[in-house]
C-alpha cells in the first residue's frame, strides 16, 4: 500500500490540481480501508483499541461526490483554491487523525509551492458550504419486505442492504424513480427461463478471463475505480483545470443519482437472483453474492453512467472506457449474480440519468443561501 500511496503521489507538474489531488485522495483512502480492515481484525482477537479510535469511515461514493464538487466550485479560482477545497473536504470525511494530518501536510506543501493565502481560504469555505449543503443521508429503511414465491429475500438474520437508498435526495435528478426501467420478465415466463438458462450456461462454461474479470469487478467499490481510471485519463490526456474538475464533478454526481435510481429499481421490483432461481448456478471464488434484489444492476447503472460522461469528455480515450463499462456489466452475468436483462436494463438506466446530469450542470450548484453560514 505504500508503494501505491507513492506512486499515487507522484504527477506531472502540469495535470490539474483537482486530478492531483484526486490521486492523493486515492492513496489516502486505500490506507483508510487498509485501517479499518486492520481495526476489525485487531477486535475480533480481543484488542478494539483501534476501532474505538476510527470515526465511521463515510460511504465512498459520498467522499468522492463530495470532494469532486467542492473541487468543481473552487477549480475556476485557482489551483490554491482546489487545494483548500480538497483539504476541507479530506479532513471533514477521512476517519483518522494519522490521516487528517497527512493531509495538513500535503495542504502545507501545497501552500508552499502556491502562496495564494486567499485562494486557499476561498476554497476551504466553498468545500464547508459543499458539506453543509449535503448532510449524510439516514441510513434506516422503514419499509416492509415483500413475500411470495419469487421475490427476492435477503439472507437468513440480515437487514436488505441499501433499502433506504431510494428515500436519499438526487443531485441532479427530480426524483429517484424518473428513469425506472420496465418491468423485468416474470418468473415462469419464456423471457425469464431463456434468461435464466443463459446465465446457468455461464457459470458452466466460464473461461479463465472472465473468472478474472468476474474476481476483479466483484472486489472493486464502483465510485472508487471510476474515480482512479478518471484521474488516470485525465492526467494523461493532460486536461486542464476548471475541465477537469467538470468532467469529475459530472462523473460523480452521475454516479451518486445513477446508484440512487437504480436502488429505486430495486426496491421497486424485489427480484431474485439467479440462484435462487437456480441453486445449480455457482459463482467464482471471490464473488460474493449481493445481499440486495437483482434487477437492474448496480454494476450496470454506474457503468452506464462513468462511460457516458468519460467518453464526451475524453473522445480520445472512448475505445477504452467503452470497454471497461461493457467489461464491467457483463462480469456480474459471468459472475453468476446477475441475469443479461438485469445488465441491459442498467446500462440504459445509468447512460440515462449522465445525460441528465450533463444536460442540467446548474442543478449541481449550491442554492444561495442554503449552505451559507
Amino acid at each position: 500500500m505504500l508503494l501505491l500511496a507513492v506512486l499515487l503521489w507522484i504527477a506531472p507538474a502540469d495535470t490539474a490540481a483537482s486530478v492531483r489531488w484526486t490521486h492523493d485522495a486515492l492513496a489516502f483512502w486505500a490506507s483508510a480501508d487498509d485501517d479499518q480492515r486492520q481495526a476489525a481484525v485487531d477486535a475480533a482477537r480481543g484488542d478494539s483499541t483501534g476501532l474505538r479510535a476510527l470515526r465511521p469511515l463515510p460511504p465512498a461514493g459520498r467522499l468522492w461526490t463530495l470532494l469532486a464538487l467542492a473541487q468543481a466550485d473552487a477549480a475556476p479560482h485557482g489551483p490554491a483554491a482546489v487545494a483548500g477545497a480538497s483539504a476541507a473536504v479530506l479532513d471533514s470525511l477521512l476517519p483518522t487523525d494519522a490521516l487528517r494530518q497527512r493531509v495538513a501536510a500535503r495542504l502545507a506543501d501545497a501552500t508552499a509551492a502556491l502562496p495564494d493565502t486567499a485562494g486557499l481560504a476561498l476554497g476551504r469555505h466553498l468545500a464547508l458550504r459543499r458539506l453543509r449543503a449535503h448532510p449524510a443521508n439516514d441510513p434506516t429503511w422503514r419499509g416492509l419486505r415483500p413475500t411470495g414465491p419469487h421475490v427476492w429475500a435477503p439472507s437468513p438474520g440480515t437487514e436488505p442492504e441499501g433499502a433506504a437508498v431510494p428515500g436519499f435526495r438526487p443531485l441532479v435528478l427530480r426524483r429517484a424513480d424518473q428513469f425506472r426501467p420496465p418491468p423485468p420478465p416474470l418468473p415462469g415466463s419464456d423471457a425469464f427461463a431463456s434468461a435464466l438458462a443463459e446465465v446457468r450456461e455461464a457459470a458452466q462454461t466460464r473461461t479463465a478471463a472472465q473468472r478474472r474479470a468476474a474476481r476483479f469487478w466483484a472486489l472493486r467499490h464502483s465510485a472508487t475505480e471510476w474515480t482512479r481510471r478518471a484521474a488516470d485519463l485525465l492526467a494523461r490526456e493532460n486536461t486542464p483545470d476548471p475541465e477537469a474538475a467538470r468532467t469529475l464533478a459530472h462523473l460523480h454526481a452521475s454516479l451518486y443519482d445513477a446508484t440512487i435510481a437504480c436502488w429505486e429499481a430495486k426496491y421497486h421490483y424485489w427480484l431474485l437472483r439467479p440462484e435462487h432461481a437456480d441453486s445449480t448456478i455457482t459463482r467464482p471464488f471471490g464473488v460474493a453474492l449481493p445481499n440486495f434484489p437483482a434487477y437492474p444492476s448496480g454494476h450496470a447503472c454506474t457503468a452506464g453512467a462513468a462511460e457516458t460522461i468519460l467518453t464526451a469528455a475524453l473522445p480520445g480515450a472512448a475505445d477504452e472506457i467503452r470497454a471497461a463499462a461493457w467489461e464491467m456489466a457483463e462480469s456480474r452475468l459471468w459472475g453468476g449474480v446477475h441475469y443479461r436483462f438485469d445488465n441491459d436494463a442498467g446500462l440504459a438506466l445509468g447512460r440515462a440519468v449522465a445525460r441528465t446530469v450533463a444536460d442540467h450542470p446548474d442543478r449541481l450548484a449550491v442554492p444561495l443561501g442554503e449552505a451559507d453560514e
